[in-house]
């Protein structure tokens, strides 16, 4: 397209509705005003995002005449701008787009109707809906989707490594906990003579099992020095695909080393309070 004051054109998508698109969509003026049936002035208008206004550098942009590069070129008046909306996915910026008005004299035609319902028995609105298109045009079938599906579908790879991520880990947690429980076993039965010594003088119970822990805490506490890098590099790279990426917080990486530490406290725990709780006598007839 092109604009007054401007010496080469550029890309715009193009989309159109009716008057209540913007209520539906639930779009937010910056500046201007939407489409009205007040003004009949609106056949020739258009709505931009604020990525357009962008690329128009116009302080005041309402008023101001956009022209497509068509044949026969078609003139529109600027009247609003709107916040900028995901209509594609995050793996790339928003792209400048325009709202058009739904006219008979233009390229463009309704294929798709917009409806916002509440939240409810949605097989009954659906019903509803599809009765009304039939009272309407019967020659055209009814189908419909949901727009938060839809837009889901973009991220469909992102879903299913998720899902991965989470049987692998699953999966990698169940595999150490019980390589923990073997160890804690082991350790506790090599330790049976010492910690009834430890008992004959005296020691609490729970500084025995304590002692007993603190021979795996150390190792998770490594494992994590060791992950938290290499785990915040694969992150790292992994966002950069995506034009608009969360931040990763050094809290994250604090929250799952105590998550893995408590896992590894409750696993082992059973193996250290029992042989915390032995009675001294029989520990030290073990050998």
């Amino acid at each position: 397209m092109g604009a007054e004051e401007l010496e080469n054109g550029f890309s715009l998508n193009l989309t159109a509705g009716d008057e209540a698109l913007a209520d539906v969509l639930k779009l937010e003026l910056t500046q201007g005003r939407y489409f009205s049936e007040e003004f009949s002035t609106d056949t020739g208008a258009i709505v931009i995002n604020e990525e357009a206004l962008k690329l128009l550098g116009y302080n005041d942009p309402i008023g101001k005449k956009l022209n497509n590069w068509g044949t026969p070129r078609r003139y529109y008046d600027l009247i609003g701008v709107v916040k900028d909306i995901y209509y594609e996915s995050k793996h790339q910026h928003v792209h400048p787009m325009g709202i058009l008005l739904f006219n008979e004299n233009y390229w463009m035609d309704p294929g798709v109707i917009a409806v916002r319902v509440k939240p409810g028995n949605y097989k009954e609105i659906i019903s509803r809906i599809n009765d009304l298109w039939d009272r309407y045009d019967t020659g055209i079938p009814f189908s419909y989707a949901f727009f938060d599906e839809q837009y889901n579908q973009l991220y469909n790879n992102e879903m299913q490594t998720r899902k991965l991520f989470m049987v692998f880990s699953f999966l990698a947690i169940f595999i150490a906990c019980l390589g923990l429980l073997g160890l804690a076993s082991y350790l506790a039965q090599q330790k049976t003579r010492e910690v009834g010594i430890r008992k004959t003088y005296g020691a609490p119970s729970t500084i025995i099992a304590l002692q007993m822990s603190k021979h795996f805490l150390q190792w998770v506490v490594l494992a994590n020095l060791i992950a938290w890098p290499l785990s915040w590099l694969f992150f790292d790279h992994w966002l950069n695909n995506f034009a608009y990426r969360a931040g990763i917080h050094w809290w994250y990486f604090v929250l799952a080393g105590i998550i893995s530490l408590i896992i590894a406290l409750l696993t082992v725990s059973y193996q250290t309070i029992r042989a915390s709780l032995a009675n001294p006598v029989e520990a030290l007839r073990y050998e």
